[in-house]
């Protein structure tokens, strides 16, 4: 079989991978690493208003620390990802794979979880207006906005 000369073999320069890899590690370590920065620089200073200025008994602002709490655990386990990506492999043992891995997903999907719950209570303030009232029937009784509010942020508050 033979080429045309406009198709000459140019070599493997195109599927060099060690480079696509490498440039992936690089990458992957200084974004990682900018994210962590930024993620503990502004969710510590979101956390330091809200205790020292703020009324935690609010539900707005128990959703928005808890918020702040998921986001710190979703990026505590970014800098184990880093090690990993410089590695190019896990070298902490099984235990410690599992345990990085369980924060880092509780912190990603309890975010989604109280976005949801955020959604939700917004919907509720707006549409059924601030008493939560829809015909003359409390849609937000005492109990639920307790049960709510409870569960969002892990303890007893009175509403």
């Amino acid at each position: 079989m033979t080429t045309t000369p406009e198709y000459e073999d140019y070599g493997d320069e195109t599927c060099d991978i060690y480079s696509t890899v490498k440039f992936g590690q690089i990458f992957n370590t200084v974004f990682f690493s900018i994210v962590v920065a930024l993620s503990v620089f502004g969710n510590s200073l979101v956390i330091a208003v809200l205790v020292k200025y703020e009324n935690l008994k609010s539900i707005t602002n128990a959703f928005i620390l808890n918020l702040t709490i998921s986001d710190l655990l979703f990026t505590a386990g970014l800098p184990f990802w880093v090690y990993y990506y410089v590695q190019d492999k896990w070298t902490l043992g099984e235990t410690a794979c599992k345990t990085v891995n369980f924060i880092f997903y509780v912190g990603f999907y309890s975010s989604g979880f109280l976005l949801i719950l955020m959604t939700i209570h917004c919907y509720i303030a707006v549409d059924l207006g601030h008493d939560g009232k829809r015909n003359g029937y409390s849609v937000r009784s005492r109990r639920s906005r307790m049960t709510l509010t409870s569960v969002t942020s892990g303890e007893e508050m009175s509403v």
